[in-house]
């Protein structure tokens, strides 16, 4: 447990980093509301649906050569979205967001909930080996996508109280990941 608990903090820890990137940016003001906004539609117009197309590559053909743009354009999803959502995260007040008890209601549906259900779920199928359902069981116990965030903001919907899902939801897997992890492993019958 202490292996994925370490492997899922250096994770989170690479996120906090990416926006705490966007949030200095966005403190020091090097970007403007418009470049930001900017940096957002590049994501969602450009950089996301060549992560689908990356997605869907197969293996390496010299014909195939051109995937190796739509791998780069790929390459700057995690990237751009923490750092807007970092760039957003500037905007909350810190002692507010960490007080509200609706983020902790959503956080616990998404990072308990769900995939507690998913777990039930997966124990019910049959012939499903351990690594297979474990993967689909982290899938379901990630925090709320930064895409959240982007998209509120995209689309002039309330984009600080998204953000604040993706931040506390972020922490709070941590904990929840590796011991959601450890049941798995235990109802499953592997060392987790």
């Amino acid at each position: 447990m202490l292996e994925c608990l370490s492997i899922v903090a250096r994770q989170v820890g690479i996120l906090f980093v990416l926006m705490a990137v966007g949030f200095a940016c966005n403190r020091v003001r090097l970007l403007a509301e418009v470049t930001v906004k900017g940096i957002v539609e590049l994501l969602m117009v450009v950089v996301a649906p060549c992560l689908i197309v990356r997605a869907f590559e197969r293996p390496f053909a010299p014909q195939l050569l051109v995937g190796l743009g739509w791998a780069v354009a790929a390459a700057l999803n995690t990237p751009l979205a923490m750092f807007a959502v970092g760039v957003y995260l500037a905007q909350c007040h810190f002692g507010k967001m960490l007080v509200k008890k609706k983020l902790y209601a959503v956080s616990a549906v998404r990072l308990v909930l769900i995939p507690l259900l998913v777990l039930a779920l997966l124990s019910l199928a049959p012939g499903m080996g351990y690594d297979i359902r474990c993967a689909m069981l982290i899938c379901a116990a990630c925090p709320v996508g930064s895409n959240l965030a982007v998209y509120a903001q995209l689309h002039n919907k309330d984009y600080t109280y998204a953000v604040e899902t993706v931040a506390v939801s972020t922490i709070l897997c941590v904990i929840t990941i590796p011991l959601l992890v450890r049941v798995g492993g235990m109802l499953w019958g592997a060392g987790a």
